[in-house]
């Protein structure tokens, strides 16, 4: 029997010299990738493997080891930490004793703990071949396969490609017929272009039911939603779940901008859900790239009406952890799509709205269905906008996050003023229509991540002022890539549209609830 262990890397809890987090601690989210791909491994090889998930994070939520300091950031000094067990703990160690490793390896601000582990690995195990999957392993090859450790990169979908490789790796068969992959031959990087023959039209209906025997012991600990603490009424154990992949858009900002769209049947999403009610799941945690891309495309829209059909009759709650293209509920006539925007909502007590830039309106995706003629100035756009976001309101959602962009490198403080001033009109508005509504405001200091077309534009304009490669740990949204004076800035407006409160729990490393309206309208 082989034995291959997959890992989510230990997350890294960044703070200033006075000891304050600059970032967001999460210990107690689900997994998402490992259980997908172990499901795959076990169905698509065919061969005797002892797979096993590691989540070292969750093991030990509360400890933290130092591996880092950044100097001179600013008027700061960062020192860096792995979160949860270390890795010469016992568990880490028998883990790491396999004939494979996978590493995913999605956020940039994790690299270094990716390379720790990969190098560990290998003292263990000299023998071990280490593959690396996920979004930043993709898009900086060179780095993983060198610096990194890693002998192989699959692409996104790993789930599908990477019973391919396993099977390759295991019967000692070439890798040169796997379209997709990049790998280390000697002192020799070879990359196979081209794309996987498993790949069917709808990649989503390739992707198997997840293993959730593999992380049974551990799914009563994912009690922590993506947006904060549950509100009144929402209970874990909470998982992802991700009905869709791709977008029609290409915002400079996001690596799924390449990502061809897919969905699941109504039906996919029934089987599943029976799964997940076997391990006492009934809260989803829903991360699509962009959902609302279904209601492009033939017999999307009655697909997703189904869907949320489906998960109300279930019975289970929802959120949408990466939020909703908003301005889509909006149909090509200018009309508001009432029946979908109360399907979608039937069963959600949380949305994470992407309003990116609220004032500038700079990204195609705030200006809504592609069909629709849209005239009018940037502020009536956004006006319209609003509209849509108060039809959410209204459904009686207990809670939303409103995500937003700024730091870009030519920030300036008047236009973080105009940020400030059009989010606080519309807080008011939305504290109108639902009075009971928590909401939270989450500035986010743009970044240029691997593999997108503003990272691309960046490296070469020449505008970002400290090397991802020596420091991937800038690489949070709550730190800057270009000018260390936007952290303070950014803190700043935590303040000035929430409250000291929330932003006192945000720098001890709480993440904290939502303001909510007191009985006059005004927020608290």
């Amino acid at each position: 029997m082989y034995k291959v262990t997959l890992i989510e890397p230990n997350q890294v809890t960044t703070r200033d010299h006075n000891g304050f987090v600059l970032g967001s601690i999460r210990p107690n989210v689900p997994l998402h990738t490992q259980p997908l791909v172990a499901a795959s491994l076990r169905e698509r090889t065919n061969l005797d493997l002892d797979v096993q998930i590691y989540n070292p994070t969750i093991h030990n939520a509360e400890q933290e080891t130092q591996y880092k300091t950044t100097e001179d950031y600013g008027s700061r000094t960062l020192t860096h930490f792995m979160r949860g067990d270390s890795l010469d703990s016992s568990r880490f160690q028998e883990a790491l004793d396999a004939d494979i490793v996978g590493i995913t390896a999605n956020f940039t601000e994790r690299a270094n703990v990716a390379f720790a582990i990969a190098k560990e690995a290998k003292k263990i195990n000299p023998e071990v071949k280490i593959i690396y999957g996920g979004s930043d392993a993709v898009h900086r090859k060179t780095l993983y396969l060198t610096h990194g450790n890693g002998d192989i990169i699959v692409p996104k979908d790993s789930e599908i490609v990477g019973p391919e490789v396993v099977r390759a790796i295991l019967l000692r068969d070439s890798l040169e017929r796997i379209a997709g992959i990049t790998y280390r031959e000697g002192d020799t990087l070879r990359e196979i272009r081209g794309t996987s023959a498993q790949y069917g039209k709808n990649k989503m209906q390739d992707v198997p039911i997840p293993a959730l025997d593999l992380v049974a012991n551990e799914i009563p600990l994912w009690t922590m939603d993506h947006e904060g603490p549950f509100p009144e009424g929402i209970s874990g154990p909470i998982s992802y779940f991700e009905m869709s992949r791709g977008c029609h858009n290409s915002c400079g900002f996001c690596t799924s901008a390449s990502i061809p769209y897919s969905f699941m049947t109504s039906e996919q999403v029934e089987e599943r859900l029976e799964e997940f009610t076997k391990y006492g799941i009934k809260t989803l945690n829903i991360i699509d790239d962009n959902l609302l891309t279904r209601l492009l495309v033939p017999q999307g829209r009655d697909n997703l009406l189904a869907t949320f059909s489906v998960l109300e009759e279930q019975g289970v709650r929802w959120s949408f952890g990466n939020g909703l293209q908003y301005s889509l509920f909006r149909q090509s006539d200018g009309i508001l799509d009432e029946e979908v925007i109360q399907a979608v909502f039937s069963g959600a007590y949380c949305l994470y709205v992407p309003l990116e830039d609220p004032v500038d309106m700079r990204y195609k995706k705030l200006s809504g269905n592609p069909h629709q003629q849209l005239t009018g100035d940037i502020s009536d756009l956004f006006k319209r906008n609003t509209e849509i976001i108060k039809a959410i309101a209204e459904t009686g959602i207990k809670r939303m996050t409103f995500g937003f962009i700024v730091g870009y490198p030519e920030e300036t403080k008047e236009r973080l003023s105009r940020v400030q001033k059009t989010l606080e009109d519309l807080k008011d508005e939305l504290f109108c229509v639902n009075p009971r509504l928590e909401i939270l405001f989450m500035p986010q200091l743009h970044m240029p991540l691997p593999g997108t077309a503003d990272y691309r534009a960046i490296q070469t304009n020449g505008t970002m002022n400290f090397s991802l490669d020596e420091h991937p740990e800038l690489v949070q949204f709550a730190l800057s890539t270009y000018n260390p004076a936007f952290v303070d800035d950014r803190l700043q407006l935590i303040e000035n549209l929430n409250d000291r409160n929330t932003l006192d729990e945000w720098v001890n490393g709480i993440y904290p609830k939502g303001i909510v309206s007191n009985q006059k309208g005004d927020s608290a």
